[in-house]
């Protein structure tokens, strides 16, 4: 053997080790690459967007006092739902992009009569954006006429409406195992909440509203078709 054979016949066998590794549907740049995946026993991947289709759906709608309503297209929602989802709209974006506040949009144009058609005068004046210590978003909204209280809506994580809503350890406790069960059920968990307003100035902050909880919402973010045979194909033993 010539000394100058060796880089081809390493690039030979590299190149032909890489192409039987295809034949695995594995593509790698370094060969060490596949000793590591193969000894790895855990997948990690991320959720929105890559295993689910990043459409948030309102899957269950559930009142201060623990009545239940899922919305489906075949049944109109019952007439003590209306605040909660009207409040819920009312704190989210005009125009929505965030896919949960989408969802308040579709459950509005598909079981109520959209708020803002309805109250086409109705103004946003103010707003409260999320804060680091208040996982919540407020909108403030003039009614039709200028001598009506402000309209106050609330949403967001139910600790933080909880709080803004100053209920007692009681209730605070029976809330959280409804959350909790909620939440064990793969749903997405916001809190709502309302309060009237007639002062002449804004609060530093949602918390000088006296708001009222109206109950919780659950959110589901459907599976991609595809996700659960690639989870089939994950050898044996991977979590």
């Amino acid at each position: 053997m010539l000394p100058e054979e060796f880089p081809v016949v390493l690039t030979v066998f590299m190149a032909m080790g890489a192409w039987r590794i295809s034949q695995a549907r594995v593509l790698t740049r370094r060969a060490a690459a596949i000793e590591t995946l193969g000894s790895a026993t855990v997948l990690c991947t991320d959720k929105t967007g890559t295993l689910t289709e990043n459409r948030m759906t309102i899957i269950e709608l559930r009142l201060g006092d623990g009545d239940i309503h899922r919305p489906t297209d075949a049944t109109r929602m019952p007439e003590q739902f209306h605040a909660l989802s009207e409040v819920g709209l009312l704190a989210s974006a005009p125009e929505p992009y965030d896919p949960m506040e989408r969802a308040f949009h579709a459950l509005g144009r598909a079981q109520l009569d959209d708020i803002r058609h309805s109250h086409p005068h109705w103004k946003l004046v103010h707003a409260y954006g999320l804060r680091p210590d208040l996982l919540a978003i407020t909108h403030i909204w003039q009614p039709d006429s200028i001598e009506q209280e402000f309209i106050v809506a609330a949403k967001g994580a139910p600790e933080a409406i909880v709080g803004l809503c100053r209920l007692g350890e009681a209730d605070r406790a029976v809330l959280k195992q409804s959350i909790d069960a909620m939440a064990s059920g793969g749903l997405r968990v916001l809190g709502v909440a309302r309060a009237k307003y007639a002062g002449p100035k804004w609060p530093a902050s949602p918390c000088g509203f006296a708001f009222e909880f109206l109950g919780r919402v659950g959110l589901a973010d459907p599976l991609r078709p595809s996700v659960i045979e690639a989870m089939r194909e994950l050898p044996l033993g991977w979590h």
